[in-house]
């Protein structure tokens, strides 16, 4: 979905302050009915340069990053690409970092939900949030349930179109059902 940065350039990203940036440009149009475009280009930015880089996903769980990515994709919940990436964001923000992973599941388990529902058929935002359901600890019982319920409805549209059922799918199955 998208081409990585190297280890180095990522790392500089965010010693230059361009995490901040990106946070900040989210942050800036959050309260104006602004392009969509600009939150998936954000969303991607970000999503690229916390790829694996522990300091840079300290620096968005310090400015609570996690917070402005659930509030964009809420409001652009009709437009694919921000759904995508922020799914994306959320998954690699919430692998191996507590702190992001917490305020997910405390905020964004419910869009992440939302958004498996209203897009089903598209196989990328599908296998964004399986990734961010196995990472991201849900707590209450009720958003367990319907995360679950959401994803045998992802696995079924998969095995009635007989394509290939993502392990991911079955991954997060597992992971909500615990």
């Amino acid at each position: 979905m998208f081409n990585l940065l190297s280890d180095a350039n990522r790392s500089y990203a965010g010693e230059c302050g361009a995490v901040l940036s990106v946070l900040d440009c989210i942050q800036r149009f959050a309260y104006e009915d602004g392009n969509p475009r600009v939150y998936q280009e954000a969303l991607a930015a970000l999503t690229n340069m916390c790829f694996n880089i522990p300091r840079n996903k300290a620096t968005v769980a310090d400015q609570h990053g996690v917070l402005l990515i659930i509030q964009a994709m809420q409001q652009f919940e009709h437009d694919i690409n921000v759904t995508q990436w922020g799914a994306a964001a959320l998954s690699v923000l919430c692998y191996n970092d507590e702190k992001n992973s917490e305020m997910c599941s405390r905020s964004g388990v419910q869009v992440l939900i939302e958004a498996l529902e209203k897009r089903l058929s598209d196989e990328v935002t599908v296998r964004w949030v399986c990734k961010a359901f196995t990472w991201v600890s849900i707590q209450d019982g009720s958003q367990r349930r319907r995360a679950a319920q959401s994803l045998h409805q992802a696995k079924h549209l998969y095995e009635q179109h007989r394509q290939e059922i993502p392990s991911l799918i079955q991954e997060a199955i597992n992971k909500v059902s615990d």
